[in-house]
């Protein structure tokens, strides 16, 4: 609309829009909060308009009239998504509630070594006084020294548990399964080869099948070069060379430390797809326990006269 009169510009327009329909029932609420459990959870919906019907499904798509009737509470003995909707008479139906409840029955509290596979490929450590065999760490036979980085190292809180000397001391190229659970990090001990190694990246699958991508610059393990997120784990006076001699100069065995969603259950690390990227332990610092939102009832939403919550 707009106003005219004599002697006055025409005014601006005034744009108002009326919606005539139904009130939208109010969301359900769940009890109790999402979140991660150590236990199995018995989840029970409410709605606050008397006399509606909840349906909710468990398998994480939108629910409709068609999807199962709540009737008594859910079951949850493993990680679910509970999507759920109010429906009644007189009201429009109510937007979708979502809850997602972690199960972790068995949670880590602390951390836990990954013991690289029987794969694992590389002779990464050797024995002073024996030979290398398949190439070594750089395909010139070299490798650590077992008597300068010994059985296990200590970073970041964490005893790293390190692979007996010989090939399979160490891993390249490959995806190795990771124990379940919830974690805050995944922590790796490993180097560059034949140079710097700039922008590799590790990628962490969880077990709905999502994934964490990381890029991360490795330091050659002569060479380091203090990449934001690496730190020297080892400093060593001497490597192993291909007959088992030691070769005199300084060696390097970094650490690099990988935020992950704790609000998941890991399943693998597949690290940098790079011949020239060597990792000799890997190990998870677990999450921990968190306490649970508090609930509200009735939900939030719009009411036409005061409400006690």
């Amino acid at each position: 609309a707009i106003a005219v009169a004599t002697g006055y510009p025409n005014s601006p327009m005034t744009s108002a829009t009326y919606t005539i329909g139904l009130p939208v029932a109010a969301s359900p609420s769940v009890t109790p909060a999402a979140g991660t459990y150590t236990t199995a959870q018995e989840v029970m919906l409410s709605d606050t308009v008397s006399g509606a019907t909840i349906y909710y499904t468990t398998d994480g798509t939108t629910p409709s009239t068609l999807s199962n009737q709540y009737v008594m509470p859910i079951s949850v003995s493993a990680t679910t998504t509970i999507n759920a909707i109010a429906v009644d008479t007189g009201y429009a139906n109510s937007s979708v509630t979502s809850a997602i409840y972690t199960i972790n029955l068995n949670p880590a509290t602390t951390p836990v070594s990954v013991n690289l596979p029987a794969t694992a490929n590389v002779y990464a450590i050797a024995t002073d006084g024996t030979a290398t065999s398949d190439g070594g760490m750089d395909y010139s036979g070299n490798a650590y020294s077992e008597s300068l980085v010994g059985s296990a190292i200590t970073w970041l809180g964490s005893t790293f548990a390190l692979a007996a000397p010989g090939l399979g001391s160490g891993a390249r190229w490959m995806t190795i399964s990771l124990p379940a659970g919830n974690y805050t990090s995944v922590n790796v001990l490993g180097t560059g080869v034949d140079g710097n190694q700039t922008n590799q990246t590790f990628v962490v699958t969880y077990s709905d099948g999502t994934t964490s991508t990381f890029t991360q610059s490795m330091s050659d393990w002569l060479e380091p070069q203090s990449y934001p997120g690496e730190s020297i784990v080892l400093t060593m006076p001497y490597r192993t060379t291909a007959s088992g001699a030691p070769e005199d100069g300084t060696t390097y065995l970094y650490g690099y430390s990988l935020a992950i969603n704790s609000a998941k259950t890991v399943a693998s690390l597949t690290i940098p797809q790079n011949a020239n990227v060597v990792i000799l332990a890997i190990d998870l610092t677990p999450s921990t326990p968190t306490a649970a939102s508090p609930t509200v009832s009735p939900a939030a939403g719009t009411y036409t006269a005061a409400q006690t919550v």
